[in-house]
C-alpha cells in the first residue's frame, strides 16, 4: 500500500509540472532592436566595422552578437527583385571587421548580426553600406566628411 502511495505523489508532482507554461524554465530573452550601423568609408582598402550606438539593447556587446559579413552586387539585386526572390548574398567573413577589397567595388556590404539566445538576445539585424568605391574616391570622400566635421566644430566653437 505504501508504494503506490509514493507513485501516487510523484504521478501528481509530475501532472502539476506538466501543466506549468514552457516559460517559467525557459532563459529570458532580449529582442534585437533599434537600428545597426557600419562605421567607416566603404571604399577599397578602408576597414569597416559594426557601429551599435543606436542598437537599443541594454548591456550588450559585440561579444553576444556575431557578425556576418556579405557582398550584394546590383546585378543580383536586380535579377532576384524581377524573380520576385530575395538576393543571393555572398559570405565575406564573420570577423568584428572587414577591409574592402577591390573585388567589391561597384557592390554594396551588408553587415547582419544575430542575437544568440545562450546569451539572452533573439532577433537579427542588418544594415548596408553605400555603393564601394575605388580607393581615390575613398579619399577623397573622407577627406570631405573630415572638412565637414571640422566645419561643424567650428560653428559651434564660434557660438560659444
Amino acid at each position: 500500500m505504501r508504494k503506490e502511495r509514493v507513485l501516487a505523489v510523484i504521478m501528481s508532482v509530475l501532472m502539476a509540472l506538466s501543466m506549468l507554461p514552457i516559460t517559467v524554465f525557459a532563459a529570458e530573452t532580449t529582442a534585437l532592436n533599434g537600428k545597426l550601423n557600419i562605421q567607416g568609408i566603404a571604399a577599397e582598402g578602408k576597414t569597416l566595422s559594426a557601429d551599435f550606438k543606436e542598437v537599443n539593447t541594454e548591456g550588450m556587446t559585440e561579444d553576444d552578437v556575431p557578425n556576418l559579413w556579405s557582398r550584394k552586387t546590383l546585378d543580383d539585386e536586380e535579377a532576384a527583385e524581377n524573380a520576385g526572390e530575395t538576393p543571393e548574398l555572398k559570405e565575406l567573413g564573420k570577423e568584428k571587421t572587414y577591409t574592402v577589397t577591390q573585388e567589391d567595388i561597384g557592390s554594396k556590404i551588408v553587415l547582419t548580426i544575430t542575437g544568440k539566445e545562450e546569451n539572452g538576445y533573439s532577433g537579427t539585424l542588418t544594415v548596408t553600406s553605400d555603393e564601394v568605391v575605388d580607393a581615390e574616391s575613398g579619399a577623397a570622400l573622407e577627406a570631405a566628411a573630415e572638412a565637414q566635421k571640422e566645419d561643424a566644430s567650428e560653428e559651434t566653437g564660434e557660438d560659444q
